[in-house]
């Protein structure tokens, strides 16, 4: 059996994703848990405010400058998803699954 295979490397891949993934989630929910419940919708209501994420300034696919925390995920709902372009087995379609239409 080979180990060094295009398709246990995209396996080998999609278990650090999964991975990173857990951890994260870990992250959010004892964020989720320790932080003190406020009756209001502001800032200070979830700990990943402007303090947490850095606010770099980025340009978008059509050229513009935004701010990362500011422009793009500022009370909004985000999902994050790293994309492997050596992957060509699964990533394709996942990615292309990711369009939302």
């Amino acid at each position: 059996m080979k180990l060094n295979t295009p398709r246990t490397r995209a396996l080998g891949m999609h278990l650090v994703l999964m991975l990173v993934t857990c951890l994260l989630a870990s992250r959010v929910l004892v964020a989720h848990l320790a932080a003190p419940s406020v009756s209001s919708p502001t800032e200070a209501a979830t700990p990943w405010g402007g303090d947490y994420f850095p606010n770099t300034l980025l340009t978008d696919q059509n050229g513009r400058q935004v701010r990362f925390f500011d422009d793009l995920i500022k009370d909004k709902v985000v999902v994050i998803n790293f994309i492997f372009t050596s992957c060509s087995d699964s990533c394709p379609l996942e990615t292309e699954c990711l369009d939302g239409r």
